[in-house]
C-alpha cells in the first residue's frame, strides 16, 4: 500500500518554481541534444516560414506589425516540463509528452501565445491593462483551486507518485511544473508588453460603475444580443435560401444537355491547319456571332464612356473653376488671418512692453518707498540710542545717589554695633568675676596645640581654681605671679606617656587578630575557591549554550523570512531600468542580425 507523504499540494514559491522549471528545461534540452545550463540555439528558419508562423497565431504581418515581437517570442519560446522535441523520418518536427505519452504537431505554448496576442488587442481597445491583470489573478486563483485535489504519496518501493482526490487520476510527474511554466511564461510575456506600451502600462484603472450603470449596461447587452440573435436568424435562413438555390443549379449544369448551356453558339470544334505543308488539328475555338457581339459589346462600352466623358465634362470643367476660385478666395483669406495675426502680434508686444514699463515704473517706486523706510528706521534707531543713553546717565545718577545713602545708613549701623559690643565686653569682665565669686572651680576642654602629643590627645580636660585672698570682701584679684592651678595636671598633657603606652598596645592587639584572620582566611580559600570556579564554570557552559540557542533561532527565523531571496529582489527591482534597455538593445541588435541573414537566405 502506498504511504501518504503530504496531505496536500500548495503552489510553490517563485525560488522552487523558478528551480524546477530550469531543471525541466535542462531534461528538455537533454534530449534535444544540448547539455544542460547552456542556452538553446536560435532557430533558424525563411521568411515564408516566419510570415506562414505569423498567421498561424492570428497575426496580420502587414496592419499588425507591433504584434511580430509576440511571433518572435512564441518562435524561440522553450518547451514546458515534460515535453521533447523529436523530428519523423521526413524531417517534420513533433512534440511528446513523456509521462502522459502524448503527441503533437503543434508547439504547446502556441495556444498562451494567442492568448497573449488577444491581451495586446484587449489592452489597445480598452486602454489599460487592468482587465488582463484580473484574468491573470483569476486564473493563478484557479489553477491553485484545482492543484488543490492533488496529493504527493509514495509507492511500496519507495516511487513518488502524484494522486488526485477528486478524480482519483494518478501521475508520476509533478502536475505543478507544466501549469506553473506557462503562468510564469503569460505574467512574463505581459511585463514585456508593459514595457513596449509604457503609455498603456501607467494608464489608470477607471472608476467602479454604479448599480444605475451596471443595469443600464446589462439592458444595453441584453438588447444588444436579442439583435444579433434576430441578425444571425436571418442571415442563416438568407444562406440556407442560397445554398437552396445553388444546389438546384449545380444539379441542373450537372445534366448534359439539359437546362441553360451558357456556351451554346459560343464556342466550336474545327480542323485547322498548323502551318504551311502541315497537317490538321481539331481545335476549340470562338464561333463568328459570339466574336461580333464581344466586338459589339467593346464599341458599346467605347461609346457609353465617350457618352459619359462628353456628359460630365462640364461638370468637372465647372468642379475645376470652383476649385480655382475658391484657391484665390482661400489666397485672400489667408493673407486676411495672416494680416490680422501681425495685428494680433503688434498689439501682444505692446502689451508685453506696457507690462515691461509698468514693472520698471513699480520697481522705481518700491525701491523709493523702501529707501523712506530705510531712513524713518535709522531715524527712529538714532533717537532710541539717544533715549537709552540719556536714561543710563539718569539712572546712574540716581545708582550713586543711593550707594551714597547705603553707605551712610551702614557705617551709622558699625558705629552701633561698636557700641554695643563695648558694653557686651565690660558686661562680660563683670558677669565673669560676679561667677568667679559664686563659683571659683571652673572645668573646661582645652585643645592640644603640641604637633607632637595631638594625634594621641586632641583634647584635654582642666579643672581650674582661682586663686583667692584670705578677705572674702576683697574678692578674686590675680596679682602679678599668680595664675589658676589645674586640678586635673597627672590626667592631661604631662600623663602622655601612659596614653602612648596604652595605644600601642591596642595596636599590637589589632595586627594580632588580623593574623589570626588572615590564617583563618588561607585555611578556608582552597574550598571557596573551588566552589566558585565550578559555579563560574557552570555559568560559561549556560552563556555558550544560550549563544548556540540564539544563533540557531536566528537562523531559523532567517531562513524563514528568506533574506536572500529579498535582497536579490530588492536588487534586481534597483537595476531593472538598466536590465531593460539592456534586453531592448539585445533585442534590437538581435533582430538587425536575424533579418539580413533570413533575407539573403531566401
Amino acid at each position: 500500500m502506498p504511504q501518504l507523504a503530504i496531505g496536500g499540494m500548495d503552489a510553490p514559491s517563485s525560488t522552487q518554481a523558478s528551480g524546477a522549471g530550469s531543471a525541466n528545461a535542462g531534461t528538455a534540452n537533454t534530449s534535444m541534444g544540448l547539455t544542460p545550463g547552456t542556452a538553446p540555439k536560435r532557430k533558424v528558419s525563411s521568411v515564408v516560414e516566419m510570415l506562414e508562423y505569423v498567421k498561424s497565431l492570428g497575426i496580420d504581418p502587414i496592419k499588425e506589425v507591433d504584434m511580430v515581437w509576440i511571433a518572435e517570442e512564441a518562435f524561440n519560446a522553450p518547451l514546458p516540463p515534460g515535453y521533447t522535441e523529436h523530428q519523423d523520418e521526413q524531417g517534420r518536427a513533433y512534440f511528446h509528452h513523456e509521462s502522459q505519452r502524448v503527441s503533437s504537431w503543434r508547439h504547446p505554448m502556441d495556444d498562451l501565445f494567442k492568448d497573449i496576442v488577444n491581451y495586446q488587442r484587449r489592452a489597445v481597445a480598452a486602454g489599460g491593462f487592468w482587465q488582463i491583470e484580473d484574468e491573470i489573478i483569476q486564473k493563478e486563483d484557479e489553477i491553485r483551486s484545482d492543484l488543490a485535489d492533488w496529493m504527493e504519496l509514495f509507492a511500496e518501493d519507495g516511487e513518488k507518485f502524484y494522486y488526485n482526490r477528486h478524480d482519483g487520476q494518478s501521475r508520476f510527474d509533478d502536475p505543478r511544473m507544466e501549469v506553473y511554466h506557462k503562468l510564469y511564461a503569460r505574467i512574463k510575456m505581459v511585463a514585456k508588453m508593459k514595457e513596449k506600451f509604457p503609455v498603456l502600462a501607467r494608464a489608470p484603472r477607471p472608476e467602479e460603475p454604479t448599480d444605475q450603470e451596471k443595469d443600464l449596461m446589462r439592458k444595453r447587452m441584453e438588447d444588444q444580443a436579442r439583435y444579433l440573435n434576430s441578425v444571425l436568424r436571418v442571415q442563416s435562413f438568407i444562406r440556407v435560401m442560397i445554398a437552396k438555390r445553388r444546389v438546384r443549379m449545380a444539379r441542373a449544369q450537372a445534366v448534359v444537355q439539359k437546362g441553360p448551356q451558357p456556351l451554346r453558339g459560343k464556342l466550336r470544334l474545327r480542323m485547322e491547319k498548323l502551318g504551311p505543308g502541315g497537317g490538321k488539328e481539331l481545335r476549340l475555338s470562338q464561333t463568328t456571332p459570339h466574336k461580333r457581339f464581344r466586338a459589339a459589346q467593346k464599341v458599346q462600352a467605347r461609346a457609353r464612356g465617350m457618352a459619359a466623358r462628353r456628359k460630365f465634362k462640364p461638370l468637372v470643367q465647372h468642379r475645376a473653376f470652383l476649385s480655382k476660385e475658391m484657391t484665390k478666395v482661400q489666397c485672400q483669406a489667408r493673407c486676411w488671418l495672416a494680416r490680422r495675426r501681425v495685428v494680433r502680434k503688434r498689439e501682444e508686444k505692446l502689451h508685453v512692453a506696457a507690462s515691461r514699463i509698468q514693472r520698471v515704473w513699480r520697481g522705481y517706486k518700491e525701491r523709493q518707498y523702501v529707501s523712506c523706510l530705510r531712513t524713518e528706521k535709522d531715524r527712529f534707531a538714532h533717537m532710541l540710542k539717544s533715549t537709552i543713553t540719556i536714561q543710563c546717565g539718569i539712572r546712574m545718577k540716581l545708582a550713586r545717589n543711593e550707594r551714597n545713602w547705603r553707605q551712610m545708613l551702614r557705617f551709622q549701623s558699625g558705629i552701633d554695633i561698636i557700641k554695643r559690643q563695648a558694653r557686651t565686653l565690660v558686661a562680660r569682665r563683670e558677669v565673669r568675676k560676679l561667677i568667679l565669686l559664686d563659683a571659683p572651680v571652673q572645668g573646661i576642654f582645652v585643645r592640644n596645640e603640641d604637633p607632637k602629643t595631638a594625634s594621641v590627645l586632641p583634647w584635654s580636660w582642666q579643672v581650674q581654681v582661682a586663686p583667692w585672698f584670705e578677705d572674702p570682701e576683697k574678692g578674686y584679684d590675680a596679682e602679678p605671679g599668680e595664675n589658676f592651678v589645674d586640678l586635673f595636671t597627672k590626667e592631661g598633657i604631662g600623663n602622655i606617656e601612659n596614653l602612648a603606652a596604652t595605644k600601642m598596645q591596642k595596636v599590637g592587639r589589632g595586627m594580632l587578630g588580623r593574623k589570626r584572620a588572615k590564617a583563618l582566611w588561607a585555611a578556608g580559600k582552597g574550598f571557596v575557591e573551588q566552589v566558585m570556579a565550578s559555579v563560574f564554570s557552570a555559568v560559561d557552559d549556560r552563556k555558550s549554550a544560550v549563544l548556540k540557542m540564539q544563533a540557531r533561532a536566528r537562523g531559523m527565523l532567517t531562513r524563514g523570512k528568506n533574506l536572500i531571496f529579498e535582497k536579490k529582489n530588492e536588487h534586481l527591482k534597483k537595476s531593472l531600468i538598466h536590465i531593460h534597455r539592456a534586453q531592448s538593445y539585445i533585442r534590437k541588435y538581435n533582430a538587425q542580425e536575424w533579418l539580413p541573414d533570413a533575407l539573403f537566405k531566401d
